[in-house]
C-alpha cells in the first residue's frame, strides 16, 4: 500500500510537469498557474519506473525550461526535475503523537504503535513505539510524505485498523502538524470471555447460501444444523422476477419471520451483546419501482432471538432482485447467554 501511494504521488507530479510543458507550448500569453487541480491530475502519463527514464524526462524538462523565453515559468524555488520533486515531497518533517485508551476511556499502557512510511527512493521505512502509563506514544524527527499508523495490544480489539496521515501535498505544503499537547487518540476494546458459537462457517465459506423459490413459497432455516427444509427456527419467502427479466422488473419482495422471537437491527462496531427485548417477529421488504426506497439489493445486520428457552445470535443478510434466495452469515450462542463474543 505504501508503494502504491508513492507511485501515485509520482504520477500526480508527472502530470503537473507534463501539463506545464503542454501549456507552455500551446499558450504563450496565458499566465502561469501555480496551483494544481483534479483536471490536471486526470492527464497523467505512464509512470517512469526506471532511473534511466526519469533521467531522460528530467533532461528534457531542463532543456525546455532553458530554451524558454518566458522567464515567468522559471522559478528557482520550484523543483525542475523529477528527482527534485521526490526529494521535496518525501522530505517533509514527520513527527507524530498518539494516545491509547480503552472502551471506558482509560489509558492503555503497553500498546504497540507501528509506523510505516516511504523515503524519496520509495523504500519502506518502519518504526515502533510502546505506550506509557498515560497511554502516550510518539515518533519524531523522521522524513517522508505519508505516515501509516496502527495500534494494537494482546487481549484487545483495535477499533481503528490503520490511520493515514499526510504531511505534504503535490504543491509541497504541509497538511498535518503534530502537536504533543493534542495527541491523536486510538481506541482499543478489551476482550471479554469468549464462547464457542454455532456459526454459518462451512469450509472456507463464512456464509450459508440458501435457495428459495421466486414465487413466494416459504422455506425454513435451521440455524443449529445449518440446513433448510420443512423445519427450522426462521421462515423465509420471496417474490422476485425470473433472472432473465430482473432488469425490467418494477417490484419485488422479501420476508423473514421468527415466531416467538425476532430481529433487532444491529449497527454496533463490536456486536458482542445481544439485547434481551425489542425483537420484531417479522421483517418484510416490499419495493416498487419509482418509489424513494427502491433498491435492487438488501444488506442488513440483526440480532436474533428464537426458541424456548430463547437462544441469541447475530445475523447478516444479503439478497438481491436477481438472486434466487439469499446468503446468511450468522453466529448463535447455544448456551442461552446473550454473550456473542467469539472465543
Amino acid at each position: 500500500m505504501k508503494k502504491l501511494y508513492f507511485w501515485l504521488s509520482i504520477l500526480i507530479m508527472l502530470a503537473i510537469i507534463c501539463w506545464l510543458l503542454v501549456w507552455h507550448h500551446n499558450s504563450a500569453i496565458a499566465p502561469y498557474q501555480s496551483s494544481t487541480s483534479n483536471s490536471v491530475a486526470s492527464q497523467m502519463h505512464p509512470v517512469l519506473r526506471t532511473s534511466q527514464n526519469r533521467q531522460t524526462a528530467s533532461q528534457n524538462l531542463m532543456q525546455t525550461l532553458a530554451q524558454s523565453t518566458n522567464t515567468s515559468i522559471i522559478d528557482s524555488n520550484k523543483p525542475h526535475t523529477i528527482e527534485e520533486w521526490l526529494e521535496r515531497e518525501y522530505s517533509q518533517s514527520i513527527s507524530f503523537y498518539g494516545k491509547v485508551v480503552d472502551q471506558d476511556g482509560t489509558s492503555v499502557q503497553g500498546a504497540t504503535a507501528s509506523f510505516e512510511w516511504a523515503n524519496a527512493k520509495g523504500d519502506e521505512q518502519n518504526a515502533s513505539s510502546v505506550s506509557d502509563a498515560l497511554g502516550l506514544f510518539s515518533l519524531e524527527n523522521r522524513k517522508g510524505y505519508k505516515l501509516f499508523v496502527s495500534v494494537g495490544k494482546t487481549g484487545y480489539y483495535a477499533r481503528e485498523k490503520m490511520v493515514v496521515i499526510a504531511y505534504g501535498d503535490e504543491s509541497g505544503r504541509a497538511t498535518f502538524k503534530a502537536d504533543s499537547t493534542n495527541p491523536i487518540v486510538f481506541h482499543l476494546r478489551k476482550k471479554g470471555v469468549g464462547v464457542d458459537l454455532i456459526t454459518s462457517q462451512f469450509g472456507m465459506s463464512p456464509d450459508f447460501p440458501i435457495h428459495i423459490s421466486r414465487d413466494g413459497t416459504p422455506i425454513k432455516v435451521d440455524f443449529l444444523h445449518r440446513s433448510t427444509g420443512d423445519s427450522g427456527q426462521m421462515q423465509i419467502n420471496e417474490i422476485k422476477p425470473e433472472y432473465s427479466n430482473w432488469k425490467q422488473a418494477t417490484n419485488w419482495s422479501f420476508r423473514m419471520e421468527i415466531p416467538g422471537g425476532g430481529f433487532v437491527e444491529e449497527n454496533d462496531e463490536f456486536p458482542f451483546e445481544a439485547p434481551d427485548e425489542g425483537y420484531q417477529p417479522v421483517l418484510e421488504f416490499n419495493f416498487q419501482g419509482g418509489q424513494p426506497d427502491w433498491t435492487t439489493d438488501i444488506r442488513k445486520d440483526y440480532y436474533i432471538k428464537f426458541g424456548n428457552p430463547p437462544l441469541y445470535g447475530r445475523l447478516h443478510l444479503e439478497t438481491s432482485i436477481d438472486m434466487s434466495g439469499a446468503r446468511l452469515t450468522y453466529a448463535i450462542n447455544p448456551d442461552g447467554s446473550q454473550n456473542l463474543e467469539p472465543k
